[in-house]
């Protein structure tokens, strides 16, 4: 019997639009805060082996500048100070590096309380890279992991951009 992730393009949808629904809500706070945003269209892939395609598909681009945005559904927090854990992923090795133009910032969304732990994509060379497995797909992969002294505020993120107007 083959992999799930791979065999059953259903899952690897539902788990895509359940971010998107956090992408489209962050775009409107985003958007609240008096920034420009795109949500550029979505494409999905026909078949796992396909996915190389895709790697450079970016969430959102705010007066410019290209935004991720990662739900945590399987982690509670209201501030960056109650994160339960020392980093965060910030996106998988292969993702993250097959970005022709790289994002910005990192937007990580707890789904339960509305609370935001940014990384900025400038901090790079603090983050560590580990293997773990995917709990959404049950593959192991390579993540990159930021450290919590790089994290910053929706705030600051938002000050940031609207210098970039």
């Amino acid at each position: 019997m083959g992999d799930p992730w791979i065999d059953d393009e259903s899952i690897f949808r539902g788990r895509l639009e359940k971010g998107e629904r956090q992408t489209k809500l962050v775009a409107e706070r985003l958007r609240r805060d008096g920034l420009e945003v795109e949500e550029p269209e979505k494409s999905f892939r026909r078949e796992y082996k396909d996915r190389h395609n895709y790697r450079d598909e970016v969430d959102l681009v705010v007066n410019g500048c290209r935004v991720e945005v990662k739900s945590r559904p399987k982690l509670e927090w209201t501030t960056l100070d109650d994160f339960p854990y020392p980093d965060i992923i910030v996106d998988t090795v292969r993702k993250w590096d097959g970005h022709k133009t790289l994002p910005v910032a990192t937007i990580n969304v707890c789904p339960t309380t509305g609370a935001i732990i940014v990384v900025p994509g400038k901090t790079k060379g603090e983050w560590r890279e580990g293997r773990r497995l995917d709990s959404g797909s049950g593959h192991e992969d390579d993540f990159y992991f930021a450290p919590r002294r790089t994290w910053t505020t929706y705030e600051k993120l938002v000050e940031f951009l609207r210098t970039r107007a």
